[in-house]
């Protein structure tokens, strides 16, 4: 499966908005309330749907195997 050049883009700008963010206590104005963490479910639920839509088209994909070496 292959995603549209749009849906591309809009993963790719999701992704940012997660990426991008000004913590609280950093914040010095109202205006840039707009770069605090994104809370809002549509976001979210946007990815999670794309994310699905890939996973059932490549079934295939190979589990994660644990890497006992890591610490976590």
């Amino acid at each position: 499966m292959s995603f549209s050049d749009q849906t591309i883009e809009s993963i790719e700008n999701d992704l940012d908005r997660l990426n991008n963010f000004t913590f609280l206590s950093e914040i010095k104005s109202r205006d840039e309330t707009d770069e605090l963490p994104y809370i809002q479910d549509d976001l979210y639920d946007r990815l999670c749907s794309h994310f699905i839509s890939y996973c059932k088209e490549n079934p295939e994909i190979e589990r994660h195997n644990k890497n006992p070496e890591l610490k976590r």
